[in-house]
């Protein structure tokens, strides 16, 4: 079974950076648990190409997830100041920060 990352289609059942050893009977699941550029099947030699994008995409998903989703000490800043008076809202940056979002947001649901 192959998997197409780009854009799927129909009349195609081979995805990009998939080969199959010549001579090999085919496996019937890919090995792909190690960020190695290619694994062979236990079962029947089948081999999987990781391209050096999905490498570098795999790579940077790994450096995400070591990310903290909350910036626990830029909370903290903020609880403090708004405790003690000192938080200051800059009400036209706030809008135009909207407003850019809102912009690309629009651009985004045009390309779709």
């Amino acid at each position: 079974m192959a998997i197409e990352f780009n854009k799927p289609s129909a009349k195609s059942s081979t995805s990009i950076g998939t080969r199959k050893s010549s001579g090999a009977p085919s496996a019937k699941k890919a090995s792909a648990d190690s960020g190695t550029a290619s694994k062979a099947a236990a079962s029947g030699g089948e081999q999987v190409a990781i391209s050096g994008h999905a490498q570098r995409i795999q790579a940077l998903e790994a450096q995400i997830k070591q990310i903290p989703e909350v910036d626990s000490a830029r909370v903290e800043e903020i609880k403090n100041s708004i405790a003690e008076g000192r938080y200051e809202v800059n009400a036209e940056s706030t809008a135009q920060k909207m407003l850019a979002l809102e912009q690309s947001i629009h651009r985004l649901s045009d390309k779709e």
